[in-house]
């Protein structure tokens, strides 16, 4: 039976790996700074079934560890994550004109910043997503499954 330790493991791993495909096309630096971001979405991915459902006991699978709520959360996930990629790159391309014109260190100390963090953004919203459904995979292969809803 998976454990919070395999699934926070687990978890990163998948996130990781799903932020660095979605960067592909980037620079290695842009693709490195995703893959810490899924990883840590990953992590907290991973983590939110047994925030929902706490794990009292080993029967403690209700609404996040169902097959319907993986469908509804991954739909509704993934509507949201094009949405919220979409404003982050653009805030992403935003921030990299304004540090190519900066005027001074400083300006371009801060907006060098803004785009770390930007990059490792996009990355989380990729690995939440990759977490939460590892988590459930992981819990599907145990003798209790998942339940359907």
């Amino acid at each position: 039976m998976a454990n919070r330790d395999t699934h926070v493991a687990v978890g990163s791993v998948c996130g990781a790996g799903l932020a660095y495909y979605r960067s592909e096309g980037q620079s290695p630096a842009d693709q490195f700074l995703a893959s810490i971001g899924g990883a840590l979405g990953g992590w907290l991915g991973a983590r939110f079934p047994d925030f929902v459902d706490v794990p009292l006991s080993p029967n403690h699978r209700s609404h996040a560890h169902s097959f319907a709520g993986a469908v509804g959360i991954s739909a509704k996930a993934k509507e949201m994550l094009l949405n919220w990629e979409s404003d982050l790159r653009r805030r992403l391309q935003d921030v990299r004109t304004r540090k190519a014109n900066a005027a001074t260190d400083w300006d371009r100390m801060y907006l060098g910043l803004m785009e770390i963090l930007l990059q490792i953004g996009l990355g989380i919203l990729s690995g939440l997503i990759a977490g939460h459904l590892s988590h459930l995979a992981l819990d599907f292969c145990t003798p209790g499954g998942l339940p359907l809803v």
